[in-house]
C-alpha cells in the first residue's frame, strides 16, 4: 500500500494519471494487478477472516501469495532500465522458492 501510495501521490499526483498509466505501461498494469490480487488477503489475513471464512477457504484464498510473487517479480524487472541482473534474480529466487513449493506439497508423506 505505501508503494502504491508513493507512486500515485507523489510521481503521477492524481488517479486519472494512475490509470492512464496502468493502460499504457505494462510494467505499472502488472504492478496494479499484483497489487489488487493483495487486497483480499490483506483484507482477510486475520483471525476473524480466518473463522468466517473457514481454514479450507481460507487457505485456498491465500494461494494467491503465488501468483502475487511472480507478478511482482515481472514488474521489478520491467520497471528497470537496461538490462539488469538483480531484478533477473529476484525473479529466478521466487520462482526456484516457487517450484521447491510445489514439489514439497506433492512428495508423498511416510506411514
Amino acid at each position: 500500500m505505501a508503494h502504491f501510495a508513493v507512486y500515485a501521490i507523489l510521481d503521477v499526483q492524481t488517479f486519472a494519471r494512475v490509470w492512464a498509466d496502468i493502460v499504457k505501461r505494462p510494467y505499472v498494469t502488472i504492478g496494479m494487478a499484483s497489487f489488487v490480487l493483495m487486497l483480499p488477503l490483506a483484507i482477510t489475513s486475520n483471525d476473524r477472516s480466518l473463522r468466517n471464512l473457514g481454514a479450507a477457504a481460507w487457505r485456498k484464498l491465500h494461494l494467491l501469495t503465488y501468483p502475487v510473487a511472480v507478478l511482482a517479480g515481472l514488474h521489478f524487472i520491467w520497471l528497470v532500465k537496461g538490462f539488469q541482473i538483480r531484478p533477473l534474480l529476484y525473479l529466478v529466487v521466487i520462482v526456484g522458492i516457487l517450484a521447491l513449493r510445489l514439489k514439497w506439497k506433492r512428495r508423498p508423506i511416510p506411514a
